[in-house]
């Protein structure tokens, strides 16, 4: 069950109470985040549809892990198409101000529209200087529509985070 960090939240540090590994996940939008008006909605769900939230999609997705805490902010969900400079720095600053909050985060990964998935991965690639992983995934197919992707390809980028 992922929840959000909260501002101000204490820190938790490994060792303590919490021997797991805490991965963080961002959601930033693209159909990954997407539910069609049914199973077979697999064209017109972006204007048809609904768009989860990052909390939302990991609990729709029914994802859970006995090893790893996953931590979930309120980065603001946009369209692939709209990104560019102003939006990789401002997820680059998401990235930096919520992993201040946990001493035992072991990566980050970024739901992310296929569009420009490898132009904001390789943005980030280029600002961020941390040894921190962070993962990007996305899906072809909406969350609930028939062979979906998106589930897998979730639990697989927290794994690899």
């Amino acid at each position: 069950m992922a929840r959000e960090i909260e501002p101000g939240e204490t820190r938790v540090r490994a060792g303590e109470s919490n021997l797991k590994q805490t991965v963080l996940v961002i959601g930033t939008g693209g159909t990954i985040s997407c539910l069609g008006v049914d199973p077979f909605d697999l064209h017109d769900y972006p204007v048809s549809g609904k768009r989860l939230s990052t909390g939302e999609l990991l609990d729709r997705l029914s994802l859970s892990f006995s090893d790893i805490d996953i931590v979930t902010s309120g980065f603001e969900p946009v369209s692939s198409t709209e990104l560019g400079p102003e939006f990789w720095f401002a997820l680059l600053f998401e990235i930096l101000q919520v992993s201040q909050h946990f001493d035992n985060l072991s990566g980050v990964v970024v739901t992310h529209g296929t569009a420009t998935l490898e132009e904001s991965a390789f943005a980030l690639d280029l600002l961020y200087g941390s040894e921190m992983p962070v993962v990007f995934t996305g899906a072809q197919r909406p969350a609930n529509a028939i062979s979906s992707d998106a589930a897998h390809n979730l639990w697989s980028a927290i794994q690899v985070a």
